[in-house]
């Protein structure tokens, strides 16, 4: 009782710090997402795993063949039915996919965005105007989310956000995002802005998430060479912001948490 007490305590610490999670409880317990890398840590028992994005979005759409890699194997409708009915799929991938998907639903995720040449600090209004780059068909035609890259989009409050949408000369746009924080004291401000100003840059953002559903989109993409401009229908993975903080990954700590901007939907931009 004595042992179990303790390593409760030890638990609690390594959450709280006056009252706030710490950087390496989230590291440390949450899944991740990394958009640059177009990888995703799944959270499933008894061992977590890897995939891409595109896996996510197959989970979400509760697609098992597409997950798994079986479409392949099992081509048609007809094959998918037959395999539905063995004892491999319903003992075995069925209730796996079940287990991953009720995980990813229930955890929550974190990605970090790294603000290295990022925009300076609004002196008169306190804050900062956070620039998120990416093509305007890795982002949801849906309202009020952020684009991340590789058709990954966080929930933002229109209050907080505004888009900036600039020609690429090749019949595509560019999307210049950019997240309006709350006030920032200057003091903090400027540590974040002159590590910012670092090629090495370890300031990031970090989002936490919870991915909960897909948006299919159709879209014209410039492949480029001789395929050109085609139509495509697209996968966005939608996701839930419930936190926001600005970390130093190098010195693995939280220097301002930000997640009240996603609690509080209606009040005016400062």
């Amino acid at each position: 009782m004595k042992k179990c007490l303790l390593i409760f305590a030890a638990i609690i610490c390594s959450v709280c710090t006056w009252g706030q999670i710490t950087y390496d409880f989230i590291i440390n317990n949450y899944p991740y997402i990394d958009v640059e890398e177009d990888e995703v840590l799944f959270p499933s028992e008894p061992m977590w795993y890897t995939g891409n994005i595109q896996k996510l979005a197959d989970l979400l759409n509760k697609n098992l063949f597409s997950f798994y890699d079986l479409n392949d194997d099992y081509p048609t409708n007809l094959q998918k039915n037959e395999y539905k009915k063995s004892k491999e799929y319903l003992k075995q991938d069925l209730p796996s996919f079940n287990e991953v998907y009720q995980s990813t639903k229930a955890h929550k995720f974190y990605i970090l965005y790294n603000l290295r040449y990022n925009t300076p600090y609004d002196t008169a209004k306190k804050r900062f105007a956070f620039r998120i780059g990416v093509n305007d068909y890795m982002k949801t035609n849906i309202a009020g989310y952020i684009g991340l890259g590789n058709n990954l989009c966080i929930s933002c409050p229109t209050n907080r956000l505004s888009v900036k949408k600039t020609s690429t000369g090749y019949g595509d746009y560019f999307l210049s995002q950019f997240l309006y924080t709350t006030t920032i004291p200057e003091s903090t401000a400027l540590r974040i802005e002159k590590e910012m100003e670092n090629p090495d840059c370890s300031i990031c953002l970090m989002f936490i998430v919870k991915p909960y559903r897909v948006s299919k989109e159709a879209r014209v993409i410039n492949y480029g060479g001789y395929v050109g401009r085609q139509k495509a229908l697209n996968d966005y993975v939608l996701a839930k912001t419930v936190g926001l903080y600005i970390v130093d990954t190098n010195k693995e700590e939280i220097i301002c948490d930000l997640s009240k901007m996603f609690s509080q939907t209606t009040s005016k931009r400062k």
